[in-house]
């Protein structure tokens, strides 16, 4: 059996699991927020089925419709939890009225904006360093 038939061989069952599930699938996707497209679900189930059956310990069928809801169950889950906004979450440049934003409220020493010192440090413009006397530490002599 050359490689390609190989290949095909064992694309056929996810072939006909997308096919028969469609419509659980485009609801999975529409779930997901952006997380995955029409196109990547082939590889994505491919990648359940082989993270289901390691946690099963036996290799799944996705032709079985016990096997298959499973699949199912474990792709909503993962469409769920990066699809989800998050509870109480606020955005960081918000603030109340009459409050600093967290934006605000996190930056580095001296209230200064942290890309501000990254770029100041990766700037080619820097004071250029003294060099330490010879003898101050047994080290550098």
């Amino acid at each position: 059996m050359h490689s390609d038939d190989r290949m095909a061989a064992e694309d056929a069952p996810i072939t006909r699991f997308t096919q028969r599930h469609a419509d659980a699938l485009r609801w999975i996707v529409v779930d997901s927020q952006g997380l995955w497209s029409q196109e990547d679900l082939e590889g994505e189930i491919f990648l359940a089925l082989h993270e289901l059956g390691a946690s099963c310990g036996r290799d799944l069928d996705p032709d079985s419709e016990e096997d298959a809801g499973r699949l199912l169950a474990h792709l909503r889950r993962i469409a769920n939890r990066h699809g989800r906004t998050l509870r109480k979450a606020s955005r960081l440049d918000l603030a109340e009225p009459g409050k600093t934003s967290l934006l605000e409220r996190l930056v580095a020493d001296g209230g200064e904006h942290p890309l501000s010192l990254i770029e100041a440090a990766e700037s080619s413009e820097g004071v250029p360093a003294e060099m330490p006397d010879p003898y101050h530490c047994e080290a550098s002599a």
